[in-house]
């Protein structure tokens, strides 16, 4: 649980960072309309290696059914490098609260009755925050950068979306070079959300610094089946 724990910091932090190069100083303002998207939805987000190695790619899926049940399922790497894969599973009963159920790779298995919806809230923040920032991440940008570029639109995942680049011009003051850190964003057409990013480095003569680094949407469903389903497979 230790590692888990801070496996979750580590992605949280580096995160913030993506999100604090595109921020810097000065006022935000909006490029592409706030997202606006209404349950039922169930949504992964997985890392751009899933167009590697679909297997071992981390990735977070998060949704809420038409009957209000709630599902966060997660896969990530700990500290010592284990892939790790957990579910949690939240059955809305007649009563408001929730009866609980986990997976870590039998199937889910009953838990607990009686849980309340802050409480699934509270016990899954890290991941819902991390869930929020990559739905969001396209949403806001700064003034400052060198370009921003949009206009075109790209068939993504059956949807059709907005597709834009954001580029930004750093100096070293120590050595007077220059760098270029490119932002390629995915945007759905109707509800905003950013389906994909793809963040690149250049040096001043154009060559890459680094790969490519991101995320990516692989499941992007508004219409998703009962989540009673998953109570009856098994791996």
């Amino acid at each position: 649980m230790k590692n888990q724990v801070c496996c979750r910091i580590v992605a949280l932090t580096l995160l913030l960072s993506l999100l604090f190069c595109l921020g810097g100083c000065g006022k935000s303002k909006q490029v592409v309309k706030k997202v606006s998207l209404q349950e039922p939805y169930l949504i992964t987000f997985s890392g751009l290696s899933y167009e590697n190695d679909p297997e071992k790619c981390s990735y977070i899926r998060y949704g809420v059914d038409e009957t209000g049940d709630i599902l966060l399922e997660s896969r990530f790497y700990d500290t010592e490098g284990t892939l790790q894969t957990v579910g949690h599973l939240y059955i809305k009963n007649a009563d408001g609260f929730y009866t609980y159920y986990t997976d870590e790779g039998e199937g889910y298995e009953k838990v607990e009755d009686g849980i309340a919806s802050a409480t699934v809230s509270n016990r899954h923040f890290e991941d819902l925050y991390l869930f929020q920032m990559r739905l969001n991440d396209a949403t806001n940008i700064y003034e400052g950068h060198v370009s921003i570029e949009g206009g075109q639109t790209e068939l993504f995942l059956g949807r059709e979306c907005l597709l834009y680049t954001v580029k930004v011009e750093e100096r070293d003051q120590s050595t007077d070079g220059k760098s270029l850190s490119r932002y390629d964003y995915t945007v759905d057409g109707e509800t905003g959300a950013c389906l994909r990013v793809v963040y690149r480095s250049f040096d001043e003569s154009g060559q890459p610094l680094q790969g490519k680094t991101g995320f990516v949407c692989t499941e992007f469903e508004l219409s998703p089946e009962d989540f009673l389903v998953f109570l009856s497979k098994k791996p």
